[in-house]
Parts: C-alpha cells; structure tokens; sequence
C-alpha cells in the first residue's frame, strides 16, 4: 500500500474507534475529549483522547494516546482514580513477563555501571519492584504465574487480590500467552492502570474499566479484614 494511501487508512481507522469510543464515554456516563494532534506527528503517534467522570466515580479519568514509559512502546491505555486505602498504602500488581523484564533491566544497569541506585529518574515500579516486599508466586495460586505482586502491606495486598478481582484479573488480556504490558499500582490514595495499546479498541478500553472498578470496590473488603478499621487513614 503507498504510503499516503497507508496514512489515510490510519487516520480513517483512529476516527472511527475514536467514535466507538466517544459513544461508549457517554453510555458509560463519561466525557470525552480528542487530544488535538500536532500535524508533525504521524496519525499513530498524535491522536489520542481524555474520559473524564465526575466524582465519586472511579475511574475518574482514562486517558489513551503515546506512552509515558520507555518499556511500553508506541501508544498505551492509562486510568486512575481515588481508592479508600490508608495512605502510606503502596502496591503493586503486573504481569510476569514485565516483571521479569524490569528486574533484569534494573540488575543490568547496576551491575553494568551505568546506574548504581535506583532514583527519581528510574520509573516508580522499577523501584517498587526492589523495595517492596513480594508476594511468592505459590500464595497467589493461580495467578502466581501470570502475575508478580509487590506492597509494603502483603497481607492487604494477597485479600485484595483474592476474590472477584483475581477471578477479573484471571480472565483479563493481561494474562494471555504474551501479555501487553500491564501494571496497576496504588499509591496515596490513588490507584492507576496502564496497559499497553497499540490501536484503540474499545472493547478493550470497556473490560479495562470494568476491571478497574472491580478493583476500587475490592479495597473494602481487604481494609476491613486486614485493617480492621473504617478510617482509610488507619496507619499500617
């Protein structure tokens, strides 16, 4: 295919998942946004677009457009919104092939010299992958294979993933033979999404809303049996 043919193909495909996408937004009660792309950019790398809900719906806001971290390449699926968790609570939850990835690319750069801590510059769950405390494959059944989970709150963190969210996250993309990269971290307060993702797919961007509330809803139980207080501001 010429390549203005192929660019015209890109930019026609981008509209029309991008109207699938507004139309599910305003089924699903949300707002969205086209991010405006800038004309130097290729169609692929400049459209994006912003979900917006209002509060206390969670997430609050999906964003899609390029990625902001360097092990998830071309454009990525991101979501955030506020969870009822202490706030000195730290988690983390990935695939296992990027877990696996990221710890040999952290021992890598230590070991090669070209970087002998891990600092600002390193991306929060390169570093949480270090210093948090790990939950064994085996006491995370049958998720251990697929999944690598780390919190400064392990027993929080094996109730929170079990039940209906590791049924969810069982059935997600996440976990296929060669999974998209995939994390999910919590951290003040604040629980955020990022999976890898290439074209728009609304279906997708539909099951990765989903599973994110199933995961805000599944901080309930977890706090009330690890924590055994209603205050999310119950110090661990």
């Amino acid at each position: 295919m010429p390549p203005s043919l192929r660019g015209l193909w890109t930019r026609t495909r981008l509209r029309s998942n991008q109207d699938l996408i507004e139309r599910w937004a305003r089924e699903a009660g949300g707002l969205c946004k086209r991010m405006r792309p800038d004309p130097a950019d290729s169609p692929r790398d400049s459209d994006g677009f912003v979900i917006e809900w209002p509060a206390p719906l969670t997430p609050s806001r999906i964003e899609w457009g390029p990625a902001m971290r360097h092990y998830i390449g071309g454009a990525e699926l991101r979501l955030r919104g506020d969870v009822e968790v202490p706030v000195e609570l730290q988690a983390l939850v990935m695939d296992k092939a990027l877990a696996d990835r990221l710890e040999a690319e952290v021992y890598a750069q230590a070991t090669g010299g070209v970087q002998t801590r891990l600092d600002d510059a390193t991306p929060q769950e390169m570093r949480w992958l270090a210093m948090l405390t790990s939950l064994r494959p085996e006491s995370l059944g049958a998720l251990g294979p697929l999944y690598a989970a780390a919190s400064n709150a392990p027993d929080w963190l094996r109730v929170w993933l079990g039940g209906e969210l590791g049924a969810r996250l069982m059935a997600a993309d996440a976990g296929g033979p060669a999974p998209l990269p995939w994390v999910m971290m919590i951290n003040q307060g604040r629980m955020s999404m990022r999976m890898g993702m290439p074209v728009v797919d609304v279906a997708a961007v539909a099951r990765q809303h989903a599973l994110f509330g199933c995961a805000a809803a599944a901080v309930h139980p977890a706090n009330a049996q690890v924590f055994e207080a209603d205050d999310p501001g119950t110090p661990l």
